[in-house]
């Protein structure tokens, strides 16, 4: 397993996959800076962050990311054409997958950390900059809270995205599968609807959002411990190439 994952590591260094994790991150931060250093009143910490990049993340970032990051991680093997070398090694097939989607939610993870400390390092740099540091104390209990309901709850997203995008060697169906549920998302959260609780990007936004978020968690991962296990046997009987 270890060998697996330091092997999908050195891949990463040639992708775009990295970039993206580091970049997009930014934006919240980014618009917080310009929010401070254009208006004259001073915002709070929990605005900056309880009502403005939690929210930001979960309705449109989170979703939308999570396809795209997917998707380049299953273009690794078919750009390269090194299925076929990859799938006669040693080590199980499944193993190669799991191993995929092990890094993946990590990046995913880490996304999530970088856009909350992004968040926060460009209310302080540009309020301290400009006389106007938000008022009240860094909500710290509600970023880490955050980082790990959104990270948990969007497993099953993350299943069935890399799913896609290693079963078939077209990024566009990974890429519409991704727009498809962030619309579905948008369309649930906008109309306020109760029935579509199991959809998996709904899920994810509610254990965000939600006060009752812990349970979408749970939902979220019982469902991912359903779908690991078909997509692995799915994928490992599977002449990808």
């Amino acid at each position: 397993m270890i060998a697996s994952i330091e092997v999908e590591l050195r891949k990463l260094r040639g992708s775009l996959i990295l970039l993206l994790v580091a970049i997009p991150p930014l934006l919240p931060g980014a618009i917080i800076a310009l929010a401070i250093a254009t208006n004259e009143g001073v915002p709070s910490w929990e605005q900056l962050v309880g009502r403005l990049t939690i929210p930001l993340w979960a309705m449109f970032l989170n979703p939308t990311l999570l396809a795209t990051v997917a998707t380049l991680m299953g273009q690794i093997e078919y750009r390269s054409g090194s299925w076929s070398f990859m799938l006669v090694q040693p080590q199980p097939r499944w193993q190669l997958f799991l191993t995929k989607l092990g890094i993946l939610w990590v990046l995913h993870a880490m996304m999530l950390v970088l856009a909350i400390a992004g968040a926060i390092l460009a209310g302080a740099c540009i309020g301290h900059l400009t006389g106007r540091v938000p008022t009240g104390t860094i909500p710290w209990a509600e970023g880490i809270r955050f980082v790990a309901h959104m990270s948990l709850g969007s497993l099953a997203i993350l299943c069935i995205q890399l799913w896609v995008a290693l079963r078939w060697n077209n990024f566009v169906i990974s890429l519409a599968l991704g727009i498809a549920g962030t619309l579905v998302q948008l369309a649930v959260l906008i109309t306020g609807s109760d029935q579509a609780g199991w959809f998996p990007w709904v899920m994810a936004m509610r254990s965000a959002l939600s006060e009752n978020g812990a349970e979408n968690v749970r939902a979220g991962l019982a469902l991912s411990l359903v779908l690991v296990p078909v997509m692995l046997f799915d994928l490992q009987r599977r002449a990808l190439k």
